[in-house]
C-alpha cells in the first residue's frame, strides 16, 4: 500500500509544471534600496556656504542629494547662517552604517552680519553665494560619527564696486541618525 502511494506522490512531482519551472529559472537578486536617508546634527568650522565662522549644523540627506544648514546668533552682535544644498556622486562609497567615503559638489549662500568692534575691514555684511567640493567621512564601521572636509570658492561683498572670489575650508564632525 505505501509503494503506490509513493510512486504516486514522486510521479506528482516529477510531473508538476510549477515544480519544473522554479527549478529552471535562476534565482533572483535582492534589490538595491536606494532610498535610504539620514538625519546628522553637529558643529562646524570654517568659512565657506556650509559653515560661517564656528556653527551647529544640520543635514538631511538621501542617496543623491544632501541640504545643509548651519548658523549662530548672538543677538545685537553676530548672526551668521548658511544654507548649501549637495549633489552626491553615484555610487561613490559604501552607504550609512557600511563606513566609507561619499564625495559631493555643493552650492549655496552664507549670510553674515558683524556688529561688533572686531568687524572685519576687508568684508561687508552680506551674502556671499559659493559652490565648491567635499566629502562625507564616515569614520569606522558600526558608527554614526561623519567628518566633512570642504573645498569653496565664496564670492564675498568689499567695500566699493569689486566683488572678489576666495578659496575657503570648512570642517563638521556630525552624529547621523
Amino acid at each position: 500500500m505505501r509503494t503506490p502511494l509513493l510512486a504516486a506522490v514522486l510521479m506528482g512531482l516529477t510531473i508538476n509544471p510549477s515544480a519544473q519551472a522554479s527549478e529552471a529559472s535562476p534565482p533572483k537578486a535582492p534589490a538595491v534600496d536606494d532610498t535610504f536617508e539620514t538625519y546628522r546634527v553637529g558643529v562646524c568650522v570654517g568659512q565657506d556656504t556650509a559653515c560661517w565662522g564656528v556653527n551647529g549644523k544640520a543635514e538631511y540627506t538621501r542617496n543623491r542629494f544632501g541640504l545643509s544648514v548651519s548658523g549662530v546668533s548672538i543677538p545685537g552682535e553676530i548672526m551668521n547662517s548658511t544654507v548649501s544644498v549637495k549633489r552626491y556622486r553615484a555610487r561613490s562609497s559604501r552607504w550609512h552604517g557600511e563606513g566609507g567615503l561619499r564625495t559631493y559638489f555643493h552650492a549655496g549662500i552664507a549670510w553674515h552680519v558683524n556688529n561688533t568692534d572686531s568687524k572685519s575691514e576687508q568684508f561687508e555684511n552680506g551674502i556671499s553665494p559659493g559652490f565648491g567640493f567635499g566629502a562625507d567621512i564616515h569614520v569606522g564601521w558600526d558608527t554614526m560619527l561623519v567628518v566633512q572636509p570642504q573645498l569653496s570658492m565664496v564670492i564675498m561683498p568689499t567695500d566699493g564696486e569689486d566683488i572678489e572670489g576666495i578659496g575657503t575650508v570648512s570642517l563638521a564632525a556630525m552624529l547621523a541618525f
